[in-house]
């Protein structure tokens, strides 16, 4: 709780001080990645917060919709148009915020050029900016170490074939620990060659 606390407030900060040194160039540079950072801080507190409501949904749901082939087929026609336009909606702007992300994004640069945290602590901590800046990286590991659990805890047994197998191999897939193999020696997390 106090990772998301401490990640919202740094993520408002942040914000004022773009919009304190409102300029162009900072809105350009810094909102993807801020638009970004704030939409999963959202949604993780948000689903906190509805956390039984979504479960109640989830088992009420099967009781009262109607199946997709329940439906005419006038009707059927026109929900295949209208999500597959909100689809393509959602792509094009998915597909535009990664664009602005990739041409910020600086190839052989310091984190400063995309993440203006940095700046805003130092500009309003001082010497204690470097000590905040710290523990904002520090507490990332926190924060996306509880959508594992969260994964594990959702109902999958009402979903689809292929969003099953999706969840259980990115399940999978974090249970396994890296490691670089070459020549008969491993490179493992621990960066010892064994």
């Amino acid at each position: 709780m106090f990772t998301m606390v401490y990640h919202f407030l740094s993520n408002f900060l942040q914000i004022h001080f773009i919009v304190t040194n409102f300029n162009l160039d900072l809105i350009m540079r810094y909102s993807p990645l801020l638009v970004g950072i704030f939409y999963v801080l959202t949604a993780m507190v948000l689903t906190i917060i509805f956390k039984d409501k979504i479960v109640e949904g989830f088992n009420k749901f099967p009781n009262f919709a109607w199946s997709f082939v329940n439906v005419g087929q006038d009707l059927r026609e026109i929900i295949k148009t209208k999500s597959t336009q909100m689809v393509r909606t959602f792509y094009v702007l998915i597909g535009l915020n990664v664009i602005v992300v990739f041409v910020n994004l600086p190839v052989c640069g310091n984190q400063s050029e995309i993440y203006i945290g940095e700046t805003a602590y130092d500009h309003y901590f001082g010497v204690w900016g470097k000590f905040l800046h710290y523990i904002y990286f520090g507490t990332f590991p926190f924060l996306t170490s509880s959508v594992f659990d969260a994964l594990g805890n959702c109902p999958w047994y009402i979903w689809n074939i292929k969003n099953r197998k999706t969840l259980l191999n990115f399940m999978t897939n974090c249970l396994k620990l890296m490691q670089i193999s070459f020549a008969g020696m491993s490179l493992d997390y621990r960066l010892f060659l064994s």
